[in-house]
């Protein structure tokens, strides 16, 4: 406590003022947003020292507008970190860093935090568009950016990303629409996992859904072992150890406590306001109290869920296949329809020839209507219904496509006489309005 306080009165007294005198100016038209130096002044206001003292904070946050954050993560290894552009100094070494490089440069909305003394940064708003570059500052090497392993979120902002403990973080849902390794659209409420240890990410589970509607776009404050999460329409705290959600509906956007800066100490969030007189008043928010105090739901769907679901998708298509194949087999061997000889028409001195007219063979048709009702997809594209037809790939597209609407024909015709209503009928797919779904009808209740 008294080294704590003897750093804190130290650097505010400007024993480390040249830290800052060599840092090369940044051109201020290039970067109209970007102000470090009057944000880590704010940082070093000596009126601050009475109160950190007395709180003991963790971490202490300053925010100016939108766009700027300052944070001061205390301890042997004290960083000053600027959002807005990755400029960080570091306490006991002397050492700064203001990166130009391009990859790292102007950077808004960046999540921080401190892990094993090296100072971590994610995501972020960059010059052309949204990340989820990772980077690490050592107080000896500078910036460098950490190559990572697996399908990573499109973008990541300080707003979603939860500090689970020192060996991974979580992003709570997509900000951007993205698509995985198969092209499938990743639901937005996906969680996302980083693992610090061998830079892996992957994804966990997803946030309920109707709680994600209600929640819009949230706001994420983490402690220790809790989340602050102020939604659209609700919000509540999250626990990270258990998973488990405690929704307080007035937990919202438009509620959020008036602050100048915020810190952490445990699992209690400081708000701080400075008054006209310049003296820091400050509420406090017990997140454990709050947790134990209302009835909590789960926060993750759990992976067993979507494997399942994922099983069911790989049996059906089994089921799919083996009924292609018990389809095509009927077709090629089932009896061949009986034909008539056509009247013959005087043509002349000649007869004309006999030609063949199909009988139809209603039961036969009715028979391959009732194998269509037992599988379970019922709604699928061209190539899907030319497998359970016995259509092979073989032939043209054209002969692909009269034998598929002949084949639709009479079973719609057979399904009608016994029914009243058709059996397939055709739409739009909704992802590419060019091509046309097949839709398997059931029978109706009587």
């Amino acid at each position: 406590m008294l080294r704590l306080i003897f750093m804190v009165w130290v650097f505010c007294t400007g024993a480390v003022a040249p830290l800052f005198a060599q840092v090369e100016e940044v051109n201020p038209v290039a970067l109209p947003q970007r102000d470090a130096d009057r944000m880590i002044d704010k940082l070093r206001d000596t009126t601050l020292l009475p109160v950190l003292a007395e709180w003991r904070l963790s971490e202490l946050r300053i925010a100016e507008g939108r766009s700027n954050l300052a944070h001061w993560f205390f301890g042997l290894d004290t960083i000053f970190w600027v959002d807005g552009r990755h400029d960080a100094v570091s306490w006991n070494t002397g050492s700064k860093s203001r990166s130009t490089e391009q990859a790292v440069g102007v950077n808004q909305g960046a999540y921080a935090t401190m892990r094993q003394g090296k100072l971590y940064t994610l995501g972020g708003t960059g010059i052309y568009k949204n990340h989820s570059n990772l980077f690490v500052f050592n107080v000896l090497k500078g910036w460098d950016l950490l190559k990572v392993k697996g399908l990573e979120p499109a973008a990541a902002h300080n707003r979603r990303i939860v500090n689970v403990g020192e060996n991974e973080w979580w992003m709570l849902g997509n900000l951007v629409e993205q698509q995985d390794e198969r092209g499938e659209v990743i639901s937005p409420r996906t969680i996302w996992s980083l693992n610090l240890v061998d830079l892996q990410w992957s994804r966990v589970a997803n946030m309920p859904e109707k709680l994600s509607e209600l929640l819009g776009d949230f706001h994420v404050y983490d402690a220790e072992e809790f989340a602050l999460i102020f939604g659209v329409s609700t919000g509540g705290v999250l626990n990270v150890n258990s998973r488990e959600f405690v929704e307080i509906p007035q937990y919202t956007l438009a509620r959020v406590p008036l602050h100048d800066a915020w810190g952490v100490r445990g699992d209690v969030i400081h708000w701080m306001v400075r008054d006209p007189r310049g003296d820091w008043q400050v509420d406090r928010l017990d997140l454990k109290q709050q947790f134990e105090n209302s009835k909590s739901h789960p926060f993750f769907e759990p992976l067993e869920q979507q494997h399942a679901a994922s099983w069911r998708m790989y049996a059906g298509g089994a089921g799919l296949v083996l009924l292609a194949l018990g389809v095509g087999g009927w077709l090629r061997f089932r009896k061949q329809p009986k034909s008539v000889e056509a009247p013959v028409v005087e043509g002349g001195q000649q007869k004309a020839k006999p030609t063949k007219v199909v009988e139809v063979d209603e039961d036969a048709d009715y028979e391959l209507v009732e194998q269509l009702l037992a599988q379970p997809k019922r709604l699928m594209n061209a190539l899907e219904m030319n497998e359970l037809l016995g259509i092979g790939p073989e032939v043209s597209e054209d002969s692909q496509r009269s034998r598929r609407a002949r084949a639709i024909r009479r079973m719609n015709a057979a399904f009608q006489s016994r029914h009243g209503v058709a059996f397939i009928t055709r739409e739009r797919d909704a992802q590419d309005r060019r091509h046309l779904l097949y839709k398997l009808g059931d029978v109706p209740e009587r």
